[in-house]
């Protein structure tokens, strides 16, 4: 399932009553960065609501997250001996684990991410590398003695790396907190399905940059998937048309690779200027509310008179393509394997 990104007090372009339009009732999850959530700690603290009902949206699950998947799973800054540091609109930020502490009792959420210094997947153990990992354990260690320990969601660098680390402590769930540095999916899903072999959790939680990463998550294992995909494509006046039923992903596949329609389409091209078709037309079609009522050609108009309207509307039907995608790719068996490995092999990787 997908762990819908939230930023200001909401989820960016869409009010609530369009992400419920999206969603059934069983994925509506949110994920919030801890560095997000320290605008809101003043304002919850003296209304006593959680972040949730903050959104308007009291009946999805929230979990407090460290890094913005808008910003990217990296750190932006060099984190400390107290606590991980980031960069805000306010200036830069240290988060300590008593800061965290605070900041979890004004959110309320279901789970929140143990602070960790994570690295790439195929960095070496040097002695940089081992300080930033004995910090991490050290940090999860402290954060496990809080009244809300259950709702902890243990890092993968605490887990491949902490001695003292015991079963229970993941009973909420595992983060795959590896930094993104331009490794191979293939690498990525090694490295997820390793850390899957020494403990496994009632969920497991990562972020996804790409469709290509977000069927690799799936495959190695993960069940709930954080991404900002939508909103980065919509942004870029871009819109994804991926063939969401087996008969059309049966036809692209056969056909040759230079005749299959395109899984990304960029409106911004003057080609579309006259294009009356929807979004998401012929045997590859979509539910969204953007396919049922607009066209290719006024998308592109939008976008050339620069209107706010474009990118809300790009972010209804991205996010509804991508939430069906993984109702498709969702499951363990054999046929939902199939289906994995064919939309890997529509992406060419």
């Amino acid at each position: 399932m997908l762990l819908v990104p939230s930023r200001r007090g909401g989820v960016p372009c869409l009010t609530p009553q369009m992400l419920r339009d999206i969603l059934a009732d069983d994925e509506r999850l949110l994920s919030l960065s801890i560095f997000d959530a320290v605008e809101h700690v003043k304002a919850l603290q003296a209304t006593k609501l959680p972040f949730a009902a903050l959104c308007g949206l009291s009946e999805f699950k929230v979990l407090l997250s460290v890094r913005s998947p808008f910003i990217g799973s990296h750190t932006s800054t060099a984190s400390s001996e107290q606590g991980i540091a980031g960069d805000h609109d306010t200036g830069r930020l240290v988060i300590t684990v008593e800061k965290l502490k605070e900041i979890e009792s004004a959110i309320q959420p279901d789970g929140v991410v143990g602070l960790s210094d994570a690295g790439c997947v195929d960095e070496p153990i040097l002695k940089k590398r081992r300080t930033a990992i004995d910090r991490s354990c050290r940090w999860f260690e402290q954060l496990m003695t809080s009244k809300d320990a259950s709702k902890v969601v243990v890092p993968a660098t605490v887990i491949r790396n902490s001695k003292k680390f015991s079963a229970p402590a993941s009973n909420a769930g595992i983060y795959i907190d590896f930094a993104n540095q331009n490794e191979t999916l293939g690498s990525r899903i090694a490295a997820i399905r390793e850390t899957l072999e020494i403990q496994s959790g009632s969920f497991v939680v990562s972020h996804a940059e790409s469709v290509p990463a977000v069927i690799g998550s799936v495959l190695s294992g993960v069940t709930r998937i954080e991404s900002a995909l939508p909103w980065q494509l919509a942004a870029k006046g871009k819109a994804l048309c991926l063939p969401l039923s087996e008969t059309a992903l049966q036809d692209v596949l056969v056909s040759s690779a230079h005749n299959r329609p395109p899984v990304l389409l960029d409106l911004n091209d003057p080609a579309f200027r006259w294009d009356k078709a929807a979004l998401s037309s012929g045997e590859i079609s979509c539910r969204c509310y953007t396919c049922q009522r607009h066209t290719r050609c006024y998308i592109h108009h939008l976008l050339s008179v620069q209107e706010m309207n474009s990118e809300i509307l790009l972010v209804i039907h991205n996010l509804t393509q991508l939430v069906d995608l993984l109702r498709l790719l969702r499951g363990t068996t054999e046929p939902h394997k199939h289906k994995q490995l064919a939309y890997l092999a529509l992406f060419q990787v």
